[in-house]
């Protein structure tokens, strides 16, 4: 058994574990030797499941889609590990199909160390990471992520963690991004230290959505039952499979077809009679909106 230093490296993949991840999906770089050095230690001593699976991944877009694909269908976010602000770039496309499509991912970046000259360790020790040093990393992504922040010290990444799981996945879900650099990803602690009772689960479940009340229920009621011709637009209603049936039994109800607009999830049977069809990217118009 080998003696291993306690770093906010090793708080961060707990409070993952903690919340319910299974996987980190990876695609490494230099500002991750904190994780790979919890990880090879909890290995050696065999007790690795502190942890959530590591799985190593050639490309950004594989990782993202793999964590994003995994949410859609469990319901549980899933983590993301990407190297610096070029990593960053490399999930645009993914992460604004999970923004656009509802799902709750938690992608964490490293940052250029800001010390040069040894004073903490993990400072700068090559020329890429003053090349790599922008001056808004967490904006790259801002555009399409429900939360993002910086962890600057280990006393409180579990708080961070547990917060941008719990804006993650509250409705209506979506991406949220942690950045942290080398050093402070590095940094010793005190187990003690990231233990505040404040930080635990419960004080950070999902927001709940809020019920509709009776006076937008009996406008949506008057609109479908008075409207000429009826017509329900989804797109990411499955995210919620119980909402499917329940969806298609109002349509039965009132005889509603129903339109699937670039649908993320499968939100009503393609085979059921009330079916409309689908709306794409095309400059024709579409049949059923057209009414």
């Amino acid at each position: 058994m080998t003696t291993a230093p306690y770093t906010t490296s090793t708080a961060f993949l707990e409070a993952l574990t903690e919340a319910g991840v299974d996987y980190v999906f990876a695609n490494l770089g230099s500002d991750h030797p904190g994780i790979v050095e919890a990880y090879a230690h909890a290995n050696a001593n065999g007790d690795a499941h502190r942890f959530p699976r590591m799985i190593i991944c050639p490309h950004e877009s594989v990782a993202f889609s793999a964590a994003q694909g995994y949410a859609q269908t469990t319901g549980r976010p899933q983590a993301v590990l990407v190297h610096v602000e070029c990593g960053t770039q490399n999930i645009g496309g993914m992460i604004h199909n999970a923004a656009k499509g509802r799902t709750p991912v938690l992608v964490f970046a490293g940052a250029s160390p800001s010390t040069q000259y040894g004073e903490h360790t993990g400072s700068r020790n090559e020329f890429i990471q003053w090349i790599q040093d922008v001056h808004d990393q967490r904006g790259i992504v801002r555009g399409y992520t429900k939360y993002d922040n910086e962890i600057r010290t280990g006393a409180n990444v579990k708080q961070l963690v547990h917060r941008a799981l719990q804006i993650a996945t509250s409705e209506p879900a979506g991406p949220a991004y942690l950045v942290g650099a080398r050093e402070v990803m590095e940094q010793t602690l005190d187990p003690a230290d990231t233990d505040n009772p404040r930080y635990h689960l419960h004080h950070t479940p999902p927001i709940a959505p809020a019920a509709l009340d009776p006076h937008t229920t009996d406008t949506i009621a008057r609109a479908l039952t008075e409207a000429d011709t009826p017509l329900v637009v989804t797109s990411y209603l499955g995210r919620d499979p119980h909402a499917v049936t329940q969806l298609q039994r109002l349509a039965d109800h009132l005889a509603v077809p129903v339109l699937e607009s670039v649908p993320m999830r499968l939100n009503f049977p393609a085979d059921h009679p009330l079916h409309a069809g689908y709306q794409w990217n095309t400059q024709e118009p579409t049949p059923a909106l057209a009414e």
